[in-house]
């Protein structure tokens, strides 16, 4: 009876700590899917904080200065559901959660903390900011601000949709530059637009079709690559020899765009090296990243280095 009595205590205490917890942060959550269909239900936008919350010194100060504050706790969820996709040094967190994170921090090319992605309930992002001065208020206005961003981008789509022909196609084009001018760098979010684009300039006339057709091939290809990269075991030699026939897979896709093709071969070549110990296939890995596209930094980069490889072979001779 006594250890059920300890037992039953300690559950009771574990249970009232992480009640807690969840109220304290109940404005936030880690789950997106969840995320989104709660947005979807409620009508609201989907706010995405990218941060390093226990390392950052802005994502720690942004906390500090306007997440932890009542006045954007009470206001901000009337309007968004908050998503925080953290990446700790020191603070636990389940697989499950490093996974999503590593996925939503590659889908919505994340390049420093911290982000702030507005998107709408299905996760196609319209706005994207950082740290802001200026306490609550002043955020909750900038948000207020970037907001009128989708009313924009759905007005230019709706135009789009009312159009024919090579126009529609014309207009698809100009609000995803515009949405490009607004720091929504990467489209991929946006692949059914660029289909749209592909098939309604039917002959290029427009000058479409062709580079549209390029970049869908960069975005697939991309994703592939890291796809492949992040699940590849560095412990298990057999997993190297599945990923370099994937990546050889890759290539055959991604001809249409020479600097994805180079990419995949270095990473090859990163492979050869690392894993298979083999240093010809290495060697010949990167004379491939050179030929298809010599013109880049890297392809220059890449020759200078074979250059090398060869004087000292000559010296070693």
């Amino acid at each position: 009876m006594k250890t059920t009595f300890i037992t039953m205590s300690v559950l009771a205490a574990t249970l009232f700590f992480t009640t807690v917890t969840l109220a304290a942060d109940a404005v936030w959550t880690d789950n997106f899917e969840a995320a989104k269909i709660k947005a979807t239900k409620e009508g609201k936008d989907l706010l995405l904080h990218f941060t390093g919350s226990d390392w950052c010194p802005w994502c720690v100060k942004l906390h500090k200065e306007v997440f932890s504050q009542e006045t954007f706790k009470r206001e901000a969820p009337k309007h968004f559901v908050l998503v925080d996709i953290d990446f700790p040094r020191r603070k636990e967190q389940s697989e499950k959660v490093k996974k999503q994170n590593r996925g939503l921090e590659k889908r919505y090319r994340v390049e420093g903390f911290p982000t702030i992605i507005l998107t709408d309930a299905s996760g196609r992002p319209y706005a994207r900011t950082g740290y802001q001065e200026g306490g609550p208020d002043n955020f909750l206005k900038h948000l207020q601000e970037l907001s009128t961003l989708k009313t924009k981008r759905d007005a230019l789509f709706e135009k789009a949709e009312n159009a024919k022909g090579v126009e529609q196609a014309k207009l698809f084009d100009q609000a995803l530059n515009w949405l490009k001018s607004n720091g929504i760098n990467s489209l991929n979010e946006y692949t059914d637009i660029i289909d749209k684009i592909i098939a309604y300039d039917t002959d290029n006339a427009a000058g479409l079709k062709a580079n549209y057709a390029v970049q869908k091939v960069q975005y697939e290809s991309s994703d592939r690559l890291s796809d492949i990269m992040s699940n590849l075991d560095h412990n298990l030699l057999e997993e190297y020899d599945k990923a370099i026939k994937k990546l050889e897979m890759l290539i055959e896709t991604s001809k249409p765009v020479p600097e994805i093709v180079q990419t995949i071969y270095l990473k090859m070549a990163e492979l050869y090296q690392e894993g298979k110990k083999d240093d010809a296939a290495w060697l010949k890995n990167l004379e491939k990243a050179a030929d298809v596209a010599p013109h880049t930094d890297i392809g220059k980069r890449i020759l200078e280095l074979l250059e090398e490889i060869e004087h000292n072979s000559l010296l070693v001779e």
